[in-house]
């Protein structure tokens, strides 16, 4: 199991905040956010209404994190039966 250096786990605050701040100074570049832009490209090269393109695009990345989270815990699992 990976563990966090004496740096990190002092500075987590600050890490996370400029990991944050980072994603949120990106939108004075691009004001649309990618799961819209993948959207409106779905809608323009296949010619789906926009509505499903953004429940396809949304629905996908949930399914993503679902799994994602099923892999963590699984992860957890097998680390604890050692």
């Amino acid at each position: 199991m990976m563990h966090a250096s004496d740096f990190e786990f002092r500075n987590r605050w600050w890490l996370f905040g400029v990991i944050f701040g980072v994603a949120f100074a990106l939108f004075t570049f691009d004001h649309m956010p990618v799961g819209a832009r993948i959207a409106d490209r779905l809608v323009s090269f296949a010619a789906w209404p926009e509505p499903l393109a953004l429940r396809v695009v949304f629905g996908t990345a949930a399914l993503i994190m679902i799994a994602a989270a099923l892999v963590r815990v699984w992860g957890q699992h097998i680390l604890a039966a050692t």
